[in-house]
């Protein structure tokens, strides 16, 4: 039996996502045991994932009673059922695998992304990669910087990339009411930053670059958050608000035409404080969309990317580099459709999600736990 101890699986973030690609790959292991979840969230949140998902215990998030409530039932189930191995989707929730530990001698895994790893890691967290059977990391730049910083051996380091469902995420056409409905027009060239408005991703940037790129090109900034305001406010302040479009949360269902209705999609994060990350999602998934990427060079971002195969990696805030990469890749349509297409097939061979399942499956066997 493996117990799982999330924060949550149920909403459209990234490190969800990935949460949920991994319990699928459990359950898909024949010679696993039961796969028991716990996820501290509820399913009551604004930015749901829209299909089934099974748990076996709901919290009601965040706060204190919550909190104590969804640890006391960890605790009895480990001491109960006797699982073989605890996973924990975040350091944050080590605390709690580490005191089931102590109880009953089960050791636990622990995800690692990136921005939780080099934005304030407490003493609790430290101890929590330090006292883990093994450390997950979803690129190898978090899983360096982990090592690097604060004292752990590579053999208890494991790299599991983060996939995408081939079936699903793929080129396909656009209905003319998706347009409508985010007021995109047909006629112009698309680039796109997907994703939650928490940090930067490179909206800031290129809308300010925006101006330097030729009329024809709209940029498409997708999702919601708190930052949203202010990147509309950037957009009348640098003159471009006529060709930046916010489509604000989009549900599920419209999600992949996000993609599809992009001709090149971008991602400029920067390793800092409170800001960058692993390898985000939403490449992976574009590329599996057949759209070219752009990525930086300064977290995990550009482990997405084969420089000049399918897409380009560039410096994070280089206004010169940046805007000759747009103006190259528009220029030359022909390469920007064989871009697509060669993501597509990297995808396939590194972020599939039966990849995904074989490497996650070949972890468990060489912490020889199970």
């Amino acid at each position: 039996m493996i117990l799982v101890l999330a924060t949550d699986v149920f909403s459209t973030g990234g490190i969800q996502r990935y949460i949920r690609y991994q319990i699928n790959a459990l359950r898909s292991i024949d010679w696993l045991g039961k796969i028991v979840v716990f996820s501290l969230w509820p399913k009551n949140q604004s930015d749901l994932f829209e299909e089934y998902f099974e748990v076996d215990y709901k919290g009601k998030g965040a706060n204190f009673f919550s909190k104590i409530i969804f640890s006391l039932k960890a605790v009895k189930t480990a001491l109960k059922e006797k699982p073989d191995l605890i996973l924990c989707n975040h350091i944050g929730l080590t605390f709690l695998a580490r005191l089931i530990k102590k109880l009953t001698g089960v050791p636990y895994l622990v995800n690692v992304y990136g921005l939780e790893v080099w934005s304030g890691l407490n003493k609790s967290g430290i101890k929590g990669l330090r006292e883990a059977k093994a450390i997950i990391g979803d690129c190898k730049f978090t899983l360096e910087y982990v090592k690097n910083n604060f004292d752990i051996n590579d053999d208890k380091m494991f790299l599991l990339y983060d996939c995408v469902d081939i079936d699903k995420f793929l080129a396909k056409s656009v209905p003319s009411e998706i347009y409508d409905k985010y007021g995109i027009p047909k006629n112009k060239k698309i680039i796109s930053v997907v994703g939650r408005l928490v940090y930067d991703k490179g909206q800031k940037t290129l809308i300010g670059f925006l101006k330097f790129l030729p009329e024809e090109i709209i940029l498409l900034i997708v999702g919601g958050g708190p930052r949203l305001e202010e990147w509309k406010n950037l957009a009348v302040v640098e003159g471009v608000s006529d060709r930046v479009i916010f489509t604000g949360r989009v549900s599920e269902d419209n999600f992949i035409y996000m993609y599809n209705i992009s001709d090149l999609v971008i991602y400029l994060s920067e390793f800092k404080k409170n800001e960058g990350g692993g390898l985000p999602l939403v490449l992976i998934e574009a590329l599996a969309c057949e759209k070219p990427i752009i990525a930086s060079d300064e977290d995990g971002a550009y482990e997405a990317v084969k420089d000049g195969f399918n897409g380009f990696v560039v410096p994070a805030r280089d206004k010169e580099v940046i805007v000759s990469k747009i103006k190259y890749l528009f220029s030359n349509p022909s390469l920007l459709k064989q871009m697509g297409k060669s993501g597509r097939q990297y995808v396939k061979e590194n972020f599939s999600f039966e990849i995904f399942r074989k490497k996650q499956e070949i972890i468990l066997k060489k912490i020889s736990i199970l």
